[in-house]
């Protein structure tokens, strides 16, 4: 059981090592690139990534303190059901809820396809002509002649 635990760990370990490694062959042109980003996005890149981790920090522990305390001190319809809710992020690796974050959110997801407005109202309500103000009541994306105006 040990030998199948270490060898899992080593599996593991293998992308680290091999960021690790990438410094054996640091050399004078690596040395030049990583002088050119500290004077130019290093800096604004890692405080970025501070400020970003703190925000996520605070908010987490506010949110997820709120949460606990609601569930841990408060009688309410469902309340048992909450209890096991809060858990089940816990249960999805963060990359996972990442990726349906982004797709759920992305131009073609289904958050910006259900707001979209129906065909119909779409047709009704497309650009105005810059001459009169009136409105294209064609679904084609042709523009209004200023001539029928």
């Amino acid at each position: 059981m040990t030998r199948l635990l270490t060898l899992a760990c080593l599996l593991l370990a293998v992308p680290v090592l091999g960021v690790l490694g990438s410094w054996v062959a640091l050399d004078a042109a690596s040395l030049g690139v990583l002088r050119h980003q500290l004077e130019t996005v290093l800096p604004e890149y890692a405080l970025n990534s501070l400020l970003l981790a703190v925000t996520v920090a605070v908010g987490v522990a506010l949110l997820g303190g709120a949460t606990a305390a609601l569930v841990a001190l408060f009688e309410f319809p469902l309340r048992r059901v909450f209890e096991w809710a809060l858990l089940l992020p816990l249960a999805m690796p963060a990359y996972v809820l990442a990726y349906a974050a982004t797709d759920f959110l992305q131009y073609s997801g289904p958050l910006q396809t259900g707001c979209a407005p129906p065909p119909a109202r779409r047709a009704r309500c497309g650009p105005t002509c810059a001459a009169c103000g009136a409105r294209r009541r064609c679904s084609s994306s042709a523009s209004i002649p200023t001539s029928t105006c």
